[in-house]
């Protein structure tokens, strides 16, 4: 670390899925020691993910942030402090169901506190985490030693801490995730919700025909990092982004130095000053070492 009269304090934001964990992955010694070096040196290091706040895996929890920006911005917390809560009006949560159920497009909605889905979504996501799990069953990636020790969370344990929606569990709905195992016509999701809704494709291997997600306007990881660094204190070229998917290209523009994973679709990469490796080549650690936090 240098001199305390040299150091730059920065505050770095990074996605979970894709980023620090392959999903359902236990989490790298590597990226958990990275976080906590920094911290240790006087940086804030905060989540930043679509999940909902109690989505988010144990493994990844106890590494330990300074903060979290979850649901894809539309909460954020400084330390335990909620500083923003932007849930989505229960008239459009209402309007978004009818429209995709009506195009027979199974649907998820996540709260502050919990994800809800209806009976067609569970039993898709369940049918595609059991073949999630069996392939990364089969996987030998790294050695023990690699991983934080304590047992990953599977995708099938994270779709079971899902109940089922209904009426009474609309209220302060955060975000809508649609998915299918058909190709959805997205140039109708965009003429019908782009002038009401914020429209990105999806990030979580759930389907094999398509997936997105919906969040009201101006709710973005990007908006939501902006009410961290003015609550803060700290200018945004001081920040640091890190993802991997649509989700956090608003993150990178806010971000003075945006990096994305080797993963990332070109896209997302094109937004992104640099490209560091991938979650399971130590993509966060690098990322870490080669800005200098660590």
């Amino acid at each position: 670390m240098s001199s305390h009269q040299d150091f730059r304090k920065r505050i770095i934001f990074v996605d979970i899925d894709g980023t620090l964990i392959d999903h359902a992955s236990p989490v790298l010694r590597s990226a958990s020691d990275a976080i906590k070096s920094a911290r240790d040196n006087g940086h804030l290091v905060y989540i930043s993910t679509g999940r909902g706040a109690t989505d988010i895996p144990r493994g990844v929890r106890e590494i330990g942030f300074d903060g979290e920006i979850t649901n894809g911005g539309a909460f954020a917390q400084v330390g335990d402090e909620l500083i923003l809560s932007r849930p989505m009006a229960r008239e459009d949560v209402a309007f978004l169901i009818d429209y995709f159920e009506s195009r027979g497009v199974s649907i998820l909605v996540q709260t502050h506190e919990k994800t809800y889905t209806t009976p067609g979504a569970h039993a898709l996501m369940s049918e595609y985490a059991r073949f999630l799990d069996q392939q990364k069953a089969m996987e030998a990636v790294a050695e023990p030693e690699d991983f934080v020790e304590g047992p990953a969370e599977t995708f099938t344990e994270f779709i079971e801490g899902f109940d089922f929606l209904d009426d009474s569990n609309m209220e302060n709905a955060a975000k809508l995730l649609f998915i299918s195992n058909a190709p959805v016509d997205m140039a109708d999701v965009e003429e019908n919700l782009g002038d009401r809704f914020h429209i990105i494709p999806g990030s979580m291997p759930i389907s094999q025909g398509a997936d997105g997600e919906i969040s009201p306007l101006g709710v973005s990881k990007g908006s939501a990092i902006e009410a961290v660094l003015e609550h803060v204190g700290i200018p945004a070229e001081d920040a640091v982004g890190i993802g991997d998917s649509w989700n956090d290209v608003e993150m990178f523009d806010i971000c003075g130095e945006a990096v994305a994973m080797a993963g990332a679709d070109e896209g997302v990469k094109a937004r992104a000053n640099r490209v560091t490796t991938s979650v399971r080549e130590g993509g966060v650690h690098k990322a870490f070492a080669d800005l200098g936090l660590i």
